[in-house]
């Protein structure tokens, strides 16, 4: 089946993900959950929100191997202030330069497709890789959530950082 290309860079392409692909992509979710990177929704869930006109769920493929390796949820699609958040990246196959490439095609997309201002992005404090990745493609602190999150039998650290569009485009 063809799916629509969003966007293509660096040998990555998205596209809108169908409601299809939700059972390939589950598995994933439950993983990263399980180490504390994400909330794992259900399929139910995930349909509903898929419904929303302010939420976008994407798939990510490499277009060499012409598979799925990752998806990512971008939210706040409809924000008067052109604020998105990537609300989740999930890469199946880590150290293999996908997040990299996958984060230079996401905020390309968002910057140029959906005409945002600003991509933000909250991490966990224990995802040092995710952090140091976002760190890397210019994204900048904003601040910390202290303690606002629960996960394995204690409070931990929410890490906010952002990109603006001009930051980008100097980048």
């Amino acid at each position: 089946m063809q799916h629509e290309t969003l966007c293509s860079k660096e040998g990555l392409r998205i596209r809108k993900m169908e409601t299809s692909d939700l059972l390939r992509i589950h598995p994933y979710e439950i993983e990263a959950s399980l180490k504390g990177f994400v909330v794992c929704q259900s399929i139910e869930s995930h349909t509903q929100s898929m419904r929303d006109s302010d939420i976008l769920y994407v798939i990510i493929e490499d277009e060499l191997r012409s598979e799925i390796i990752g998806y990512t949820v971008l939210a706040g699609i409809m924000n008067p202030h052109r604020s998105i958040e990537l609300r989740r990246l999930v890469i199946f196959e880590t150290n293999m330069g996908y997040g990299r490439r996958t984060m230079h095609l996401l905020s390309a997309f968002v910057f140029s497709k959906l005409n945002a201002h600003r991509l933000w992005l909250d991490v966990r404090s224990h995802n040092e890789g995710a952090y140091h990745l976002y760190k890397s493609v210019g994204y900048r602190d904003e601040g910390i959530l202290r303690e606002s999150f629960y996960w394995n039998e204690q409070f931990i650290d929410i890490r906010v950082l952002s990109l603006l569009k001009k930051e980008f485009d100097q980048g």
